[in-house]
């Protein structure tokens, strides 16, 4: 067994010296030391679902790194412990006892990287035995908002609302922002207010720039802004829908 001591970080699965098929059955004969050379497998995305046939692969404590084919995307099973596990994945990756919480991915030999699709939870015994696991996907829905990977700094990819606004009307804005959450929003320039979600709403006394700085989990941050113009005399009829008169907050805060 080649034994290395390996740094792993966020998005990174540790790399067993060698691969095995375990589509038409394993041998048993397992490689579970990780590469000296090269020693992880780099997660770039995640799964919203798997399909039929197709290969994905593990790495487990027990069994090391194993691939084969998804035999059913959606079942319904009773572990050991008598609970049910909704909507499992079922492939052919040869798993044993220990291998729990491995990763499920399927991994792309060009690229040399992985997209998660789950982690394992259990398995059938025998010659050919069948593995199950937990779909990211189905995983998230439980369990809320989680990170596979370090997608990178904060990407601002817009700020909308109104540039043009009436005097003494409360407007609304908002951003897209993606990245590591939660964020943190400081609006500054026309309207100056730390928010906990996209969207800031407020009164705009003069024409000037609304700026917005979003901070991610690890304080890294990036900016965009827009430039709102207070049209004194704003006809009724071209008052934005995210604005309402003083007291009134718009619709769909």
């Amino acid at each position: 067994m080649v034994r290395a001591t390996v740094d792993i970080a966020l998005g990174e699965i540790g790399r067993p010296t060698d691969r095995q098929y375990c589509g038409l059955g394993c041998t048993r004969e397992y490689a579970i030391g990780i590469r000296e050379e090269n020693p992880t497998i780099s997660i770039t995305s995640v799964a919203s679902e798997i399909l039929d046939n197709e290969l994905v692969d593990k790495i487990g404590r027990s069994t090391g790194w194993t691939y084969g084919e998804v035999t059913a995307t959606c079942r319904d099973r009773k572990g050991t412990d008598e609970y049910w596990r909704l909507c499992s994945g079922v492939a052919n990756l040869g798993t044993d006892g220990g291998d729990s919480g491995g990763p499920v991915f399927k991994y792309y030999r060009n690229s040399d990287d992985a997209q998660l699709k789950g982690i394992v939870w259990g398995g059938t015994e025998g010659e050919n035995p069948t593995s199950f696991f937990s779909r990211y996907d189905k995983i998230y829905h439980d369990l809320g908002p989680m990170w596979a990977y370090d997608s990178g700094p904060p990407d601002l990819h817009d700020l909308y609302g109104p540039d043009v606004v009436p005097p003494n009307h409360i407007c609304r804005w908002a951003s897209v922002v993606w990245g590591m959450s939660p964020f943190h929003y400081y609006w500054s320039g026309v309207i100056n207010k730390f928010t906990e979600t996209s969207a800031v709403w407020g009164v705009v006394e003069e024409s000037g720039w609304l700026k917005l700085e979003a901070t991610d989990i690890f304080d890294r941050s990036a900016k965009d802004s827009i430039y709102v113009t207070v049209w004194d005399d704003m006809p009724d009829d071209l008052i934005p829908a995210g604005c309402a008169i003083f007291g009134n907050p718009p619709g769909g805060l």
